[in-house]
């Protein structure tokens, strides 16, 4: 072969390698952008794979999962054949189940004599939102008259790092009408945002009323409110005021000018004495003048009762206590008896001698 045929030769060669090369497929893949979730909740990834250069046969894409999100999806799916300029998606559905930003979310595209294409996605998991309720405004502790009115004001609060959708519906018992605010009310709170509901109720009855507050988020469950209005004919109004409970009286001491400087009179006249008479000596008044502790009105004003005279010599001092007066009339009995017989043992005696 002369040298001539040998270039020609060659040069075809070269020419049929660089056509073989240029007709080989090869792929690209692109991932979506996914948006920021809360706990528990899922997005969605979707992988893209186009072919090029020549067709690519037994084409696949799986996805790799770090700690913390999980899927439901089987993690290789397959597309098979893509010709040249075609390409073909494949989605999964990715939920966090732990706070936190995750770049390692990798998915790799694969085809045979082809070169695999890998990529990352970046997912951000949010801790769940935590509604909380204050009560601002609390309806009146104090009793409340028909055709008067309360308030009640509430703050709501997203302590959570996602936002959450609130719902708070009032009732009433049926003496108590909602006179300004809505009885339902729904709204969302981003994380970290506070708001406040207002609501004023007016009395239409005398009996004890009822508030009710239903409170309900897609993020946490808020505890129900209750409160309770005192209507002016409630028991629970009822107060002693300047009405003495127990019906008693305090007597005052006044005095009576006509009695002797201790002698006193009570403002109030006391039942009759319902006890027995007794002698003298029970009734007088003691030495100091002054009446009794269980004497009600002057000793000369009570029946069965008699006004002691001052005693012989002008002493001006009341006889003993009954007791003395008995013992005295013992002793004197008994004097007595030894004098008689004294005199009759005499008598016996003169008698005896003179016999």
């Amino acid at each position: 072969m002369n040298p001539m045929a040998r270039l020609s030769l060659i040069i075809a060669s070269l020419a049929l390698l660089a056509t073989g090369s240029s007709a080989s497929g090869s792929l690209s893949l692109t991932l979506n952008s996914l948006d920021t979730i809360s706990i528990g909740e899922s997005a969605i990834l979707i992988a893209t794979v186009t072919a090029s250069g020549d067709s690519v046969s037994n084409v696949q894409v799986s996805i790799s999962l770090p700690s913390g999100l999980t899927t439901s999806d089987s993690t290789t799916q397959s597309i098979g054949t893509l010709s040249s300029g075609q390409n073909s998606s494949k989605q999964w559905g990715i939920t966090g189940n732990a706070a936190g930003t995750y770049n390692d979310i990798q998915v790799t595209a694969s085809g045979t004599s082809v070169t695999s294409q890998t990529n990352n996605a970046i997912l951000t998991v949010n801790s769940a939102g935590f509604i909380s309720v204050t009560t601002l405004t609390a309806p009146t502790a104090s009793t409340l008259a028909n055709g008067s009115t309360t308030s009640l004001s509430l703050s709501f609060s997203n302590t959570g790092g996602s936002s959450a959708t609130v719902t708070a519906a009032v009732t009433t018992s049926s003496g108590l009408t909602i006179s300004s605010g809505s009885s339902t009310n729904s709204f969302d709170l981003n994380a970290g945002q506070i708001t406040s509901l207002s609501w004023t109720f007016t009395m239409g009855s005398t009996s004890d009323q009822t508030i009710g507050v239903a409170i309900s988020s897609t993020a946490n469950d808020p505890s129900d409110l209750s409160y309770t209005i005192i209507g002016s004919g409630s028991s629970q109004s009822q107060t002693s005021g300047g009405n003495d409970i127990n019906n008693t009286k305090t007597t005052t001491p006044t005095r009576d000018p006509s009695r002797g400087p201790s002698d006193t009179t009570q403002s109030t006249t006391k039942p009759p004495d319902t006890t027995p008479p007794t002698a003298k000596g029970d009734d007088k008044k003691a030495a100091s003048g002054t009446p009794r502790a269980d004497e009600g009105a002057d000793v000369g004003e009570q029946p069965g009762a008699q006004q002691q005279a001052a005693a012989p010599g002008g002493s001006g001092q009341e006889k003993g206590p009954n007791w003395l007066l008995a013992a005295g009339g013992v002793v004197g009995l008994i004097i007595i008896g030894a004098i008689v017989v004294i005199a009759i043992f005499g008598i016996y005696w003169f008698f005896l001698r003179h016999k």
